[in-house]
Parts: structure tokens; C-alpha cells; sequence
């Protein structure tokens, strides 16, 4: 089967259909969502003179400006070489301010006809804000701002990783219950103006409600109508192809329909003359044969990997794929192109001393943390050094943990790993668990209005003036929805942080060493800076619930549960503060757009004053005689040299293409054997793996350039 051979003569319907207005590219993170973005825009900003299009990139971790070869901003930033072509990297700070500027009167006496708190316990508005203030609210905050000003012809998103992505449209699909509880909660403040006038007439809070109710109603009409499409982008590994699955599934849930035909399978390997690129092409062609046959009423889409990087100019290359119009051919590639490194036998005594995760591994902190893009192989560090220490160390309990949202962890092990901590197979010290964070935030929930409950029930009293041995029960059914409702509004980031510190104060005193596989940069960077944040969130909580201590029976029960959460989260992050016991890895490719993630993500480690000594740079190509391999090499070779010069007090650790997919426990320690200085023999491979042992020599060591 050749997975290339996609020649068509007919458009894929996202392009051929002009009465799109919205055009959504996501996946998993680092399988080519932007490229895929940003190539179709330009597409149709020529073949389309006549219609405005915006590419607007809603990823936390922005990558627009590396696609187009050009700084963007925040604001519609036109495309070089186009008059109809701009794109705009979303700012959730502006968006926000802009949004507190201008409704902040609405939403202070929201709170104040809520009971949420009085006037005297708020300092500005943005203490009433804080779930208006979560990605997702923002995010459609900017579609409809786009909706209202009729600006654009067509506008084309590159979505956040797909978690971000369904709670996107979740919380779309969830705003009119959000409205009417808003709604609900002044039933109080209308009451007693009827009681006073007689009747209520609605003011500006109410046409404010009024008016993000049909704004919402507008955009979700827009997106599940015949005027948007999302198109799937995926890579041919299994994890990547299970998220897709998860996408789709999402997109057809009845509340939120999402129109959806297409799947890109991208990065797919090329006709190169070498065993790497036949092995990966082999197990490849496996994978998108899985593809077709699950979803045989879909477009797919196959892109092949470049030689080079995909921006500027070069996303016209890539989207003759797109379109169906081009084979790709290795021929094209010049063997002689300039910058590549001539042939040598590569160097199997090289020294790695310094090239390698040694001290890592020896001087053994409690919690280690892999973090970085998304799709640079951070699961497969975090996996592998799990299993190193597990192996060095038999006396010592090691527990390996995914807070990514899209977990993976259980796909590198290939091994069941639930919610709840497992043995790992074959070992008798290795453990794994893969965090639900909206189980645990849910569980929170419903202990807190568990306690609001007990605490708000009527307190049965003697009434003055009345029979002898009367009673009456006074109830405050007003007060007590408002405040049972409060903790609906914990700021974005709570769950990670809840979850995380469960996980780590309950299982320190049993693991001598956590491993901790993050989620990608822009949930790590979240998730490391909320802390203060939902710290101030719970000290106002508290002070709120103060305001109602006379109508509540008892308020212990409920605080002491919030001053423990908050400890809890406190002490985690004095943990993660502390060097002696906490670290982090950086892992990234080799890459204009993982050395741009990799300067951002260090700059807020060194922010938070986290230790990080190390960069894992994933992925080098072998040196060999390919022309595709040889091409690609050289232009990482150079972004190797740019990460040092840049990162200078960093050890950067280089870690090789395997011919296969790193999952299973022999793979991953072969992996691990990459990073801790050991070669891989072929006597450590599967009967499978030995086939290809004469290439591991290239594949699995320390590249000498």
C-alpha cells in the first residue's frame, strides 16, 4: 500500500465549500495542527482575493508566528505577501482585562444581589471573576467579538491540544444553564423590588444576561450549522490515533454537534533509501490502515514528513497535499545540498559522560518532573527513567504519574494504568497511576455543598410573642443556593493542583521517587503559577462564608474542609520550590518551535526558582547515506548547536529516532539506556527488533557530529 498515493480530483469539503465561515484544526498536541492551519489559509487567501480570512491560534502554546515565518500579535497582524490574509495569537490577560473594563459594574452587582459578598469583602471586581476568567469563557468571548464586528469572511482556528478543546465546546454548550443560574441567583434582589414597586423592570444586569444569552445562542447556532467544519489532524502512532477517536467522539455529542469529514495524518514517513525510513514506513502503513478501516465515511488526508521545516514560503509545499495534487517524491532531495555533514561511520566510543542524565540518575530528588511541547516524547522520558531507577534500585518503591490530560502513559507501557495506583508488570517496585483531575475537583464539589447543606438547615427556634411550646423554622433558601453554588466558581487550574497534591502528600512517605509526566508547556506553566492564585481564591472563599455565620448552624465543618485543601496545595508547592527534593526536565525536538517552547517554559521555571540542569532534545535522525535522512539531520544538527548557545547552563541530552515506536517496558529501558549512557545491544531487542540490529548501532546512541 503505498500511504502516500493520495491523488485526488476533487477538493477536501473544507475547501471547496464556500459557505464556511469557521474552519477549526485540532488534535493532539505537536502532530502538525498549525501547519495544517496556517497552509489553508494561505490556500484560500489566493484562491479567494475577494474574502478576509484570519488564521486566530487559541493554542496556549502559540505557534503561528514560526508557521508564517513572521512575528504575530495579539491583534490581527497581516500576512506578508497577501492583502486579505491576517492571524492573531489570543492573549487570555487582555481578553480578560478588556472584558473586567467594561462589564465590571454588571458583574460587582451580580455578586452583590447574589449574597456572594458585600461590597466590603471585595477590593474590585476580579474577585467575582474567576470562572468568566478560565481559557474557555475567554475563547468565546473572542468568537463572538469576531461574530459582532462581521470582519472576517472566513475565519480559520488552530485549537489548544484536544482536552482544551472539548471543554471548549463543553462550556459552550453549558453557558445557557450558567445564565440561568445567574438568573436564578437574583430571584432574591427581584423579590423584594416587587414587594417594594410592586413590579420589576429589567436594568442593565438583566440586558446584560439578555445579551450574552443571544450571543451564545448566535455562535452556537454557527458552529453545529452548515457554516463550520473541524478537520482532524493526527500522526500514525497509537496514541495520537486513540486522541482522534476521543476528538470525533467529542465533535458528535448531541449538545454540540460539530461538523466533521476530514482527517490529516501527518508526518508520514517518505520513500528514503535507508532500514530507518522503511521500518518506520512499515509500522506506519499498519497504523493508517487502522484509520481507514474505523472510519471509512471520513476524507483522510496523508502528509508526508519533510526533510526540512514547513514555514513561510514552504506551506504551499505542504498543502499540495492537502489539496490531493502532489506525490512526493525523495528524489527532489539533492544529495549534495549544502550544510550536509559528509558520510562517516559513526563513532561507537564516543564519550557521553557528558551527555547524559549520570547525575540525574545518582543523586535520586523525590520528584522529577518531564515537561515541555506537546508531542516530544515527554512520556517516553518520564517512562523510561521510571524504569532505570525501578531496575538500579530494587529495594526502592518508584511511582511513575500522567497529569497530562491526554494521558499516554498507559500507551508507553502498553500496560492497563488506571486512576488508581497499579504494580507495574514484571516489577516489583514500579508503579503507575494516570490522574483524573475532574473526578477529583467533582469530589470536592460535592463534599463542599454536602457540608452547606448540613450547615443551612433550618435552626428551629421559640418564637417571641407566640404560643407557649410554638416553633418556628427560620430557612434562608436564597442564601444558601448562592453559597453552595460558590465553589462552581473555583478558577481554572484548581483541579490540577488538588489533584497533584493528593497524589504527592499521601504517597511521599511511601515512594522514594515520583515521576511526574506533565502536561504539555501551557497547562505546566498554569498549573505551576495557580497555586497563589487559588490560594487568594480560597482565603476570600472563607472570608465570604463569614458573612453568613448567623444564618448557618455551624460553618466549621465547611471551612476546616477549605483551610485543608488549601494547606494541602501550600505544602505541594513548597515541595516543588525546594531543589533538594524537587526537579525538572525539559524535553524538546530539535526545532525552531520546540527551542521557541523550550525558552519560554525556562524562563517561567526560572521565575518560580525550580531546579532544571537538564534539556532532552528527542528525535535526532542517525547519520547514514539517506538523502532524507541526511537532509533532516543536518538542519537538526544546527538547532542542536543553536539550544547550547542558548541554554549555556544547561546540559542538553541528545536522544535518537528509533526505527519504532518507544512503548512497551524492553523499548522504554532501551530508551532510558539512550539517556543513562548505555548502548543498545541487540541481544536486549525482541526476536521482532533483532531484525533491525544492524541499523541500532546508528539509531540508538549518541550521534557524533
Amino acid at each position: 500500500m503505498n500511504i502516500l498515493n493520495n491523488k485526488r480530483d476533487v477538493l477536501p469539503s473544507f475547501l471547496s465549500s464556500e459557505n464556511l465561515k469557521w474552519i477549526f484544526f485540532g488534535g493532539k498536541g505537536g502532530v502538525g495542527k498549525t501547519t495544517s492551519a496556517c497552509a489553508t489559509a494561505t490556500y484560500l487567501a489566493k484562491s479567494r482575493p475577494s474574502q478576509k480570512i484570519l488564521v486566530f491560534s487559541t493554542d496556549p502554546a502559540h505557534s503561528t508566528s514560526d508557521s508564517f515565518a513572521q512575528a504575530i500579535g495579539d491583534e490581527p497582524t497581516p500576512i506578508e505577501g497577501f492583502d486579505n490574509l491576517w492571524a492573531m495569537e489570543m492573549n487570555l490577560r487582555k481578553i480578560y482585562e478588556s472584558f473586567v473594563r467594561e462589564y465590571e459594574f454588571e458583574f460587582i452587582e451580580l455578586a452583590e444581589r447574589s449574597s456572594y459578598f458585600g461590597i466590603k469583602q471585595m477590593s474590585n471586581a476580579t474577585a467575582t471573576l474567576t470562572y468568566p476568567s478560565s481559557f474557555e469563557f475567554m475563547t468565546i468571548l473572542e468568537f463572538i467579538r469576531f461574530i459582532k464586528s462581521s470582519q472576517y469572511d472566513l475565519i480559520v482556528v488552530d485549537t489548544a491540544p484536544t482536552g482544551h478543546t472539548l471543554r471548549l465546546f463543553e462550556t459552550l454548550a453549558n453557558l445557557p444553564d450558567e445564565f440561568k443560574a445567574l438568573e436564578r441567583s437574583q430571584r432574591k434582589h427581584r423579590y423584594m423590588l416587587t414587594r417594594y414597586y410592586g413590579r420589576y423592570k429589567k436594568d442593565r444586569v438583566d440586558k446584560f444576561l439578555d445579551m450574552m444569552k443571544k450571543d451564545v445562542k448566535r455562535l452556537s447556532d454557527i458552529l453545529s450549522g452548515n457554516r463550520t467544519e473541524f478537520v482532524v489532524v493526527t500522526i500514525a502512532e497509537k496514541m495520537s490515533i486513540w486522541e482522534s477517536r476521543r476528538l470525533m467522539k467529542g465533535l458528535r455529542k448531541t449538545n454540540y454537534q460539530i461538523p466533521n469529514r476530514n482527517i490529516i495524518v501527518n508526518g508520514l514517513s517518505t520513500l528514503g533509501e535507508c532500514s530507518l525510513c522503511a521500518s518506520r514506513r512499515e509500522e506506519e502503513e499498519g497504523y493508517l490502515a487502522e484509520i481507514k478501516e474505523e472510519f471509512p465515511q471520513y476524507n483522510i488526508i496523508g502528509i508526508p514528513l519533510f526533510p526540512y521545516e514547513i514555514k513561510g514560503k514552504r506551506l504551499s509545499e505542504y498543502f499540495e497535499y492537502i489539496k490531493g495534487k502532489k506525490k512526493f517524491e525523495v528524489a527532489r532531495i539533492s544529495v549534495s545540498q549544502p550544510g550536509l555533514p559528509d558520510k562517516t561511520k559513526p563513532n561507537l566510543e564516543k564519550s557521553i559522560d557528558s551527555n547524559a542524565l549520570t547525575s540525574l540518575e545518582n543523586e535520586r530528588r523525590k520528584i522529577i518532573l518531564f515537561g515541555g511541547k506537546g508531542g516530544v516524547g515527554k512520556t517516553t522520558s518520564a517512562a523510561s527513567t521510571a524504569i532505570r531507577i525501578a531496575r538500579a534500585n530494587p529495594d526502592q518503591k518508584v511511582l511513575a504519574v500522567s497529569t497530562d490530560p491526554a494521558h499516554s502513559l498507559a500507551d508507553s507501557f502498553d500496560l492497563p494504568i488506571g486512576s488508581n495506583i497499579s504494580l507495574i508488570e514484571g516489577f516489583d517496585n514500579l508503579y503507575g497511576l494516570q490522574i483524573n483531575p475532574q473526578e477529583r475537583l467533582q469530589k470536592f464539589k460535592k463534599e463542599y455543598k454536602k457540608r452547606i447543606e448540613e450547615a443551612f438547615r433550618p435552626v428551629v427556634q421559640k418564637g417571641e410573642g407566640m404560643l407557649s411550646g410554638s416553633d418556628s423554622a427560620i430557612s434562608y433558601p436564597f442564601d444558601e443556593d448562592m453559597v453552595s453554588n460558590l465553589v462552581e466558581l473555583a478558577p481554572l487550574g484548581l483541579d490540577e493542583i488538588m489533584t497533584l497534591s493528593d497524589v504527592l502528600l499521601r504517597n511521599l512517605s511511601t515512594y522514594q521517587v515520583i515521576i511526574v509526566d506533565t502536561a504539555p508547556t501551557g497547562h505546566l506553566v498554569k498549573l505551576l503559577q495557580r497555586p497563589k492564585i487559588v490560594l487568594r481564591w480560597f482565603t476570600q472563599l472563607i472570608q465570604g462564608l463569614k458573612s453568613y455565620s448567623g444564618m448557618m448552624r455551624d460553618t466549621f465543618a465547611v471551612t476546616k474542609e477549605l483551610l485543608e485543601a488549601r494547606r494541602e496545595i501550600m505544602r505541594v508547592h513548597k515541595i516543588f520550590m525546594d531543589e533538594n527534593e524537587t526537579e525538572f526536565v525539559v524535553v524538546t525536538i530539535a526545532e525552531f518551535m520546540g527551542i521557541y517552547e523550550t525558552e519560554r517554559l525556562i524562563q517561567d521555571l526560572e521565575r518560580l526558582k525550580m531546579l532544571s540542569r537538564f534539556i532532552i532534545v528527542n528525535k535526532i535522525v542517525p547519520e547514514n547515506n539517506c538523502p532524507f535522512c541526511r537532509s533532516k539531520r543536518s538542519e537538526q544538527l544546527s538547532y542542536i548547536d543553536q539550544i547550547g548557545q542558548k541554554f549555556p547552563s544547561f546540559q542538553v541530552v541528545e536522544a535518537p529516532l528509533f526505527p519504532y515506536e518507544i512503548k512497551g517496558v524492553e523499548r522504554l529501558a532501551d530508551f532510558a539506556d539512550c539517556l543513562y549512557e548505555k548502548r543498545i545491544e541487540p541481544a536486549l531487542l525482541s526476536e521482532e527488533d533483532q531484525l533491525l540490529s544492524e541499523t541500532l548501532p546508528q539509531v540508538a546512541m549518541r550521534f557524533n557530529r
